[in-house]
């Protein structure tokens, strides 16, 4: 199907003579959430690209909104359709929008335009920025529902929803906007439908560090998961990335801690500034935590000096098992004579755990100092430790 793709070059405030909406347009009315990717206010320096979309009423246009340099802002698909079962309502006329992640932005009415509820009464403005809410959630029951299950008793033959009659269930009602229960319904489909798993084609298609970089600096937590999931497969980092994975690792957000983490490569870890920084960081988080970003220590070809030195002079104070996983990133490594003195103070550790392996990692070192010597040969007699 992506091979039938038009990619059509439309200037926005060109096509905004006919019926496409321009950012910034006051003779548009739209509701829009936060944008993941700020969008600019000189629109008309932006352009759109157009493909085509297989959906269930058939072919659509969906259109990708570029920044200057080719980079997507957001998506949209013009919108015309009934609302009710016989066709006697009034049809909906608008554009919805989705972010660059998938996730909905809102939506924009043409000059003269209205959405509408029974009886063709306008939707008031608490009621688009409810419907907004209802359609921000991805979540909503909606998703399972069909349309006769949202009227009590429904007979398609003789109910209409939105334009005529029709009770609508109780338990439904939190879930649409009151008076407009198919055009909330109707609406949520077409957000959470086949087009928005094209928006995240086109949007990974177009993939850049730079991108991702503007979707980690977005408001909503969700697009920072959805940009660390596709980070972590990436081989490189730049150094504007490696900060904003920096500002999410922190006890505020385990999960988003947690992706960040998972989302630091090889190549990053290299690089002894930021192996630095992330020993300062480990000072600030949670025991699970530390453990994972102790665990992407082992990508480091060599462990640096300054982030030895960070943990020698903490490594004391940490919980046994936090110490034993420094250990053991000593033991793979070449280290310093300053990391040597503070392993061979850990074979007075009160517990067993620590100090025995503090032990192991010595005592597989090439050891030249007579003191931490003394001390290994003073701990296996203590512990009755031969060596074959």
């Amino acid at each position: 199907m992506r091979d039938n793709y038009q990619n059509i070059l439309l200037i926005l405030l060109c096509h905004l003579l006919t019926t496409t909406h321009v950012f910034g347009q006051e003779k548009w009315t739209r509701y829009f959430l936060t944008p993941t990717v700020p969008i600019a206010v000189n629109a008309d320096l932006m352009t759109a690209k157009a493909y085509i979309v297989d959906e269930v009423e058939g072919p659509d246009t969906l259109y990708q909104v570029l920044k200057e340099g080719g980079s997507p802002v957001c998506y949209y698909r013009k919108l015309v359709a009934e609302v009710c079962f016989d066709g006697q309502c009034r049809p909906l006329n608008l554009s919805i929008y989705w972010n660059v992640t998938g996730r909905y932005l809102g939506i924009a009415l043409p000059p003269g335009e209205f959405l509408s509820k029974t009886d063709h009464e306008p939707f008031s403005e608490q009621e688009y920025h409810r419907l907004n809410e209802i359609l921000a959630d991805s979540l909503s029951p909606l998703a399972t529902l069909s349309p006769e299950d949202l009227i009590v008793n429904a007979d398609s033959n003789k109910t209409v929803l939105d334009g005529l009659t029709g009770a609508t269930r109780t338990d439904v009602l939190q879930h649409v906007v009151s008076g407009a229960v198919y055009t909330t319904y109707k609406l949520w489909h077409y957000v959470y439908g086949s087009t928005k798993q094209e928006v995240v084609n086109h949007t990974v298609d177009q993939l850049s560090l730079p991108l991702l970089a503007d979707i980690l600096r977005s408001a909503d937590n969700g697009d920072k998961i959805w940009a660390l999931g596709l980070l972590s497969t990436q081989q490189e980092n730049s150094q504007e990335l490696e900060e904003l994975l920096l500002d999410n690792i922190s006890d505020d957000n385990y999960l988003l801690s947690e992706r960040s983490i998972n989302a630091i490569n090889k190549a990053s870890l290299q690089s002894e500034k930021f192996q630095l920084q992330l020993a300062n960081k480990l000072l600030q988080i949670s025991n699970a935590q530390q453990k994972l970003l102790l665990r992407k220590f082992n990508l480091a070809e060599n462990l640096s000096i300054s982030a030895q030195k960070i943990w020698n002079k903490n490594l004391s104070t940490w919980s046994p098992d936090i110490i034993h996983d420094v250990l053991g990133l000593y033991a793979a490594q070449a280290v310093e004579e300053e990391t040597i003195d503070t392993m061979a103070g850990l074979l007075e550790h009160p517990n067993r755990f620590v100090s025995l392996k503090a032990y192991h990692v010595l005592s597989n070192k090439n050891i030249e100092d007579q003191q931490t010597r003394k001390l290994l040969a003073r701990y296996e007699e203590e512990h009755d430790i031969t060596n074959n």
